[in-house]
Parts: C-alpha cells; structure tokens; sequence
C-alpha cells in the first residue's frame, strides 16, 4: 500500500513538473518575442535616425570619395570598384533613396 502512495504521488510530481516545463516554455516564448519587439522599437530611436537627409548624404558622400577600406589597388595599379555605396544602399528603403539619388556616391563605379 506505501509503495502504491508513493507511485502515485511520484506521478502527481512527474504530472507537475510536465505542466510547469509547458508554463515554463510559454513564458520563454513570450519573452522572446517581447525581447524582439524591444529591440525594434529601440531601432527606431537610434541617433542616425534623427540625421537630415541632408547630413547623412554628406556623410556617404565623404565615406564613398575618400580612400576606403575597400578602394584596394590592383596589380596594375589601377582602383578597383568602390563597394561601399552597394552596402549603403542595402541597409533600408531610406538609405537606398539617398544613396540612388546622390550620383557623387556612384563616381567610382566602372
């Protein structure tokens, strides 16, 4: 007879522990999620955000006229393709706009 109550009381913890591991998942899964949205929103207070459009094609316009990290000379000597108004364009829609309609960006495309 103990042996039985010990069964099943073993069971009722086992029965417990199944039912807080699930809690347990869902509240992660939650907090994830909440993390993600955080994370978004504090984007959208990021300090370039804030740049006149102005400024910022200024700044890609200093970035991609002067000596870069990807402006590496061939054998010949000769310049190759500035990579970086490519990566400027890729990171939004609204980068990409400035980026497309600054050609001073594109001088260094062959």
């Amino acid at each position: 007879n103990a042996i039985v109550d010990l069964q099943k009381k073993i069971s009722e913890y086992e029965a417990e522990i199944s039912r807080l591991n699930t809690t347990l998942e869902k509240l992660k899964t939650g907090q994830r999620s909440l993390t993600s949205c955080m994370e978004k929103y504090e984007s959208l207070l990021s300090p370039v955000r804030r740049l006149p459009r102005d400024v910022l094609q200024d700044i890609f316009e200093f970035v991609c006229t002067s000596v870069s990290h990807d402006a590496f000379l061939s054998r010949n000597d000769l310049p190759l393709v500035s990579t970086t108004p490519f990566y400027l364009s890729s990171v939004c829609a609204y980068w990409r706009d400035i980026c497309l309609s600054s050609p001073m960006l594109w001088t260094s495309i062959l």
